[in-house]
């Protein structure tokens, strides 16, 4: 069941949710945010199919398409993707440096 309606305000809890299951639900998704390392938003757009994400490798910044990921999995300890700035070696970017080591876009990087 749906928790949420979209208005013109933003998100608001569905007439029939009760407050309690809106907290466990995002409860729920807070700690899978906590064991990922990122924005579970983020995430989801960087597992998308075709996404490009930029990496700082060797001082510069790359666009690049993603060509491996882990999926997110509980029993982990570490989250990471793997992308080919120069085809030849592949860096682990771990998902906790989003901001700093990758982003969706240049300018996540450059602030």
């Amino acid at each position: 069941m749906r928790l949420t309606d979209l208005t013109s305000m933003g998100y608001l809890p569905n007439f029939m949710a009760d407050e309690r299951d809106c907290v466990q639900k995002l409860g729920k998704l807070e700690d899978i945010e906590d064991k990922i390392g990122v924005d579970l938003i983020i995430y989801l757009k960087m597992c998308a199919i075709g996404t490009n994400v930029c990496v700082k490798y060797r001082g510069e910044v790359l666009e690049m398409a993603v060509v491996h990921k882990l999926v997110y999995n509980p029993d982990l300890e570490a989250f990471g993707f793997f992308a080919p700035p120069d085809g030849a070696f592949l860096p682990r970017f771990p998902m906790s440096e989003y901001g700093k080591t990758w982003a969706l876009t240049k300018g996540e990087l450059n602030k």
